[in-house]
């Protein structure tokens, strides 16, 4: 419930924004962008959800066109982790939605890439949750 009540705050934030996109941070970001995506969609279903992951190679797989990673120092993992971006439509809106942001490594370093790929970066929500802490 405090995740549905989060969205559509931060829906109400960003609305006049207009993004198109609603782009989610893996790995914990992911529920919380579906969350914000369908607070979006029900005044507008052309807006569509998308999911920055991490990007994992098997042994042997080289690394996708340079315009679809990029990388960012992760706290939780203390090292630099590769992510792939996914295709977006041509003249994109981005909402980048995480569910927490320690340092912001990985949100600043997404929209700059996106920023240099001529993609617009409408703003960043962040749901922070600790609830699983106790």
């Amino acid at each position: 419930d405090a995740q549905k009540m989060a969205a559509d705050i931060v829906h109400s934030v960003f609305d006049g924004d207009k993004p198109t996109v609603i782009l989610g941070i893996e790995n914990a970001g992911i529920p919380f962008s579906e969350e914000v995506a369908k607070a979006f969609q029900k005044q507008d279903e052309t807006i569509t959800h998308a999911v920055a992951s991490l990007l994992k190679l098997a042994p042997g797989e080289h690394f996708p066109p340079a315009s679809e990673v990029f990388f960012a120092q992760s706290y939780t993992k203390q090292e630099e982790r590769p992510f792939r971006i996914p295709q977006l439509p041509q003249g994109a809106r981005v909402l980048l939605i995480d569910d927490v942001s320690a340092h912001g490594h990985v949100s600043t370093a997404l929209a700059e890439k996106l920023q240099s790929l001529g993609i617009e970066v409408v703003g960043l929500g962040v749901y922070f949750n600790k609830d699983w802490q106790g």
